[in-house]
């Protein structure tokens, strides 16, 4: 998080990340990094009253990665730069697809120069339809590659949550089952249909009913934690049958402390440790102990 690690222009502070960083590499974890968040700083005017708006100038960005890889260059080989960035909320005030193509650019350029075998991807869509501020993943795709961004990432990734419905229903087009398949299309006609999607986030909520729901969108209620670990066993298949496949990051490991908001509460585990029913399914699945 750029504004966690140099909220002053060149006043870094690597602690927390260090900390972080060095206790999942220290228990044999492999790290993604996700490259998000811009300081007030950097931020123009009209971005400075959003919370994840993105930099002004996108070399700004790039002079960040910089410091970023060259610190954890012995460590993180995987880099995914933004997160959803194909909605307003995460882009504030809205999707800006010539900014992000610069950033990624930027990004991407920058990384190879310090670790060459590194792999860069694009940051993760969010499930979402076409309005002001916001863009479908795979018109977002289609634009990345529109605007010059296609030898800049080396994959493609993916938020496809479908709670409280199967990932493998087909569903209406702005679904993430059709979604799939459409940005798979939409690499292949760009001449890149060699190149994997990565689904760094995918998960289901087992939030009681009088939880709070996220204001952007999304799963709007909980789901029974019988029916967390179907929908997540469903998707991982259906996932894993795709021929493109990359690795699948499941959301959460744990709930958070206060199950009454909805996004706290996608764990495998429950607040106190003890595991939920997904747990067992996961691991039975990906046959990991």
């Amino acid at each position: 998080e750029w504004p966690l690690i140099e909220p002053r222009k060149g006043q870094l502070d690597w602690a927390y990340t260090d900390k972080i960083v060095m206790g999942a590499v220290n228990h044999g974890l492999t790290v993604l990094g996700l490259l998000f968040g811009a300081p007030s700083w950097s931020l123009a005017p009209e971005g400075r009253s959003f919370i994840h708006s993105p930099p002004a100038d996108p070399k700004a960005f790039g002079a960040f990665v910089k410091l970023v890889a060259e610190r954890y260059r012995k460590f993180i080989h995987h880099w995914e730069i933004w997160n959803e960035p194909n909605i307003g909320d995460s882009f504030s005030p809205a999707a800006n697809v010539p900014l992000y193509t610069a950033m990624l650019q930027n990004a991407y350029s920058t990384i190879k120069s310090v670790d060459p075998r590194s792999v860069v991807i694009t940051g993760g869509t969010s499930p979402s339809i076409d309005t002001d501020d916001s863009m479908t993943p795979a018109n977002f795709i289609r634009q990345l590659y529109a605007n010059g961004a296609g030898n800049f990432f080396d994959a493609v990734a993916m938020h496809p949550y479908s709670s409280p419905d199967f990932l493998s229903d087909d569903g209406p087009p702005y679904s993430s089952h059709r979604q799939i398949k459409e940005v798979t299309d939409v690499m292949a006609s760009n001449g890149q249909g060699y190149k994997r999607i990565w689904y760094t986030e995918f998960g289901a909520s087992t939030a009681p009913k009088e939880a709070k729901a996220p204001d952007f969108g999304g799963q709007d209620t909980g789901v029974t934690e019988a029916r967390q670990a179907e929908i997540l066993t469903d998707g991982i298949k259906y996932m894993q049958s795709m021929p493109n496949c990359g690795p699948i990051f499941i959301f959460d490991h744990r709930d958070g402390e206060n199950s009454l908001e909805l996004v706290n509460d996608y764990g495998l585990l429950r607040w106190d440790f003890s595991a939920k029913p997904a747990l067992s399914a996961v691991q039975n699945l990906l046959r990991i102990r």
